[in-house]
């Protein structure tokens, strides 16, 4: 996806977080669309080695956000 990354602060980052985690557990959209597509990535983040059991983004800016659905994290 074409997108310069993650904008927010903290409590933004957790929220969005939280959000996909929920949608995790549902089996949804969000966790299929995890699956690597091309390489390491899915779409809009990376499910290289360096997010073991998951997927995130480093953020243009900084901004990270690793995502476990296995480890609820």
């Amino acid at each position: 996806s074409g997108h310069a990354g993650l904008f927010s602060n903290a409590e933004g980052v957790a929220r969005l977080g939280m959000f996909y985690l929920g949608e995790w557990e549902k089996a949804s959209v969000f966790a299929k669309a995890q699956k690597a597509l091309e390489g390491t990535r899915g779409l809009g983040f990376d499910t290289g080695l360096i997010y073991p059991e998951g997927c995130g983004h480093t953020g243009f800016t900084g901004t990270s956000l690793y995502l476990s659905g296995e480890n609820n994290i």
